[in-house]
């Protein structure tokens, strides 16, 4: 089979007198292996591997702050004890694309007396 997997975006943008849309398409991928993991991950103030199962390195990614309150960051282990981010996430917020490791992280930004945030999420190998 082919293109199992289809994503679709666009942006508006509107400003003042600011005002752009840009609409890519579709993009459509191959999946050649049904390995995949996601569900709901309570994530924490200190930073935490999110489970990614069988998946492999190179697939397809979603990411969802599921919580009303607290921003989730999204990112990679350097030097086997530091976390860096390359994304946020604010409540409700979402972001798909595809990832070159499938070792990933996550920390929820504490504020007050809430103590995690949960991210959905599903990984694809494709």
């Amino acid at each position: 089979m082919a293109d199992e997997i289809k994503m679709t975006g666009s942006l508006n943008i509107l400003d003042g007198f600011l005002r752009e849309s840009y609409s890519p398409g579709t993009i459509s991928i191959d999946m050649n292996s049904t390995a995949g993991a996601g569900g709901s991950q309570t994530i924490g103030g200190s930073y935490e591997a999110i489970a990614a199962g069988d998946t492999n390195d190179g697939g397809v990614y979603f990411f969802r702050n599921v919580n009303n309150s607290i921003d989730i960051s999204i990112g990679i282990e350097h030097g086997g004890s530091t976390f860096v981010a390359f994304l946020l996430l604010k409540p409700g917020e979402f972001s798909i694309g595809r990832l070159s490791s499938k070792t990933i992280f996550a920390k929820a930004q504490i504020t007050g007396s809430v103590s995690s945030a949960d991210l959905q999420y599903r990984l694809l190998s494709v």
